[in-house]
């Protein structure tokens, strides 16, 4: 696994620890930033259920001022900081080692928004719908909700948001929504 672009291109970064994180691939990631493009430039970066940092890695190596990495795990907290120090990024990277839930109510009380939110749940999670809804607030107006999920997984509409665009490689789907404009942030 390794940054795929950017000013950390090509840097190795450190595998899982925990038994069931499943990294992005380079593949995935790779066709990932070549939808977002130049937008992530000066843009804010959440990383949720992070597992080894690598899509939020690559955000900061593509040029996001800043990402906000949410992982439960402590053996996987441990790998985000090795990925950080490894690639020089971690001066503009912030780590909630918590559950998800609570990760998204500390950054919803501190008012904090992100023009890129991007979730990699288990593929067998069955609260896909609250968790989207519980980060929902997080995405800024014109931002992007990325959902990384099993292709066979049917990814809920969300209120505010429209679907920009989905993705398939082999059994892995990749749903983006945008919010709207028009999008009430209460």
């Amino acid at each position: 696994m390794r940054v795929i672009g950017g000013i950390a291109k090509g840097r190795q970064l450190a595998g899982p620890r925990a038994m069931g994180t499943r990294p992005t691939s380079d593949l995935v990631r790779e066709a990932l930033f070549d939808v977002i493009g130049p937008g992530i430039a000066g843009a804010r970066f959440l990383d949720l259920y992070a597992g080894t940092g690598a899509v939020g890695v690559e955000a900061l190596s593509r040029g996001a001022t800043a990402a906000v990495f949410v992982e439960k795990s402590k053996l996987q907290v441990d790998v985000i900081r090795d990925n950080l120090t490894r690639t020089g990024l971690g001066q503009s990277a912030h780590l909630l080692a918590t559950d998800v839930m609570r990760g998204a109510a500390t950054l919803a009380a501190q008012g904090d928004t992100f023009e890129y939110v991007f979730m990699d749940p288990p593929y067998a999670s069955r609260d896909l719908p609250q968790v989207m809804a519980a980060v929902a607030p997080l995405v800024s107006v014109g931002g992007w909700l990325i959902v990384e999920h099993a292709q066979r997984t049917e990814v809920p509409n969300l209120p505010g948001f429209v679907l920009k665009r989905r993705l398939r490689y082999g059994d892995t789907g990749i749903t983006i929504m945008e919010r709207h404009r028009e999008a009430d942030h209460s």
